[in-house]
């Protein structure tokens, strides 16, 4: 794709690792991006990082399971940026859980981040990880679906993970959140594909670890070609998979 300073594209989901990296690969590509992120301080640091590097860049504070913090959030960003041509939906609620039982450990080793609840989920804690991690996805969509349709173009690339295909019993809840957004994903490339825009879920098969192949920089590259691919070769899933590896059943 070539340099175009009228392409806007929307970043939902803004950390450290993945989803800076998107954002810089847009904006490296002449994108201006507007980043969101569930508190203004990661929000504005994430665009001035880019903004100091001489990119365009804006952040927005938002709560991507609640429709009126989005319509509030989208409305800014067509005000400051217009239409946006691109939406990347990379937002999880990540906590390592069981959905009956309580956990064998209390804390597992994913390293030094993750400590599993203990106790199994509770409904309640179940279908808030489900109204982040899915209905999210639905709400941002929703945001901009109607304007590419209308002028039948645009790019709505959501965060998937192999939990979709094979879960692991100590992450009940996000394993059944990412199957659920892997179908919904899905359902919205066949509804929009006829408006020549293009849905489209990238399933990464592995933790996103700098310096290794699943570096976050290099899996950006990956949602920039899809951005850029030509229609007659769209699909709905995407696996980032460069060691080939198969997902598996991690179960204890």
């Amino acid at each position: 794709m070539e340099e175009d300073e009228r392409m806007h594209t929307a970043i939902v989901g803004i950390g450290p690792g993945l989803g800076m990296a998107i954002s810089r690969r847009f904006a490296q590509g002449g994108h201006r991006v507007s980043l969101v992120a569930r508190s203004i301080g990661s929000a504005e640091k994430a665009a001035g990082e880019l903004r100091s590097a001489g990119l365009s860049a804006a952040g927005y504070e938002g709560d991507a399971a609640d429709s009126e913090s989005m319509q509030r959030v989208f409305d800014a960003m067509r005000a400051r940026d217009g239409d946006i041509d691109n939406l990347v939906f990379n937002v999880a609620l990540v906590t390592p859980d069981r959905l009956v039982t309580s956990s064998v450990k209390s804390e597992l080793g994913y390293g030094e981040r993750w400590k599993t609840r203990g106790s199994a989920v509770t409904p309640d804690e179940f279908i808030d990880t489900l109204r982040i991690n899915v209905g999210g996805a639905l709400i941002c969509a929703k945001q901009v679906a109607d304007a590419m349709c209308s002028r039948r173009s645009g790019a709505i690339i959501v965060t998937g993970g192999t939990l979709a295909l094979a879960p692991w019993v100590e992450w009940g809840s996000l394993s059944a959140g990412k199957a659920a957004l892997r179908s919904l994903t899905r359902s919205l490339f066949k509804e929009l594909r006829p408006f020549d825009v293009h849905a489209a879920l990238v399933t990464i098969h592995d933790t996103i670890v700098p310096g290794t192949p699943y570096d976050p920089d290099i899996i950006a590259r990956y949602y920039w070609d899809i951005a850029a691919e030509n229609p007659a070769d769209w699909v709905a899933e995407y696996d980032f998979n460069p060691t080939g590896a198969e997902a598996v059943d991690r179960d204890l």
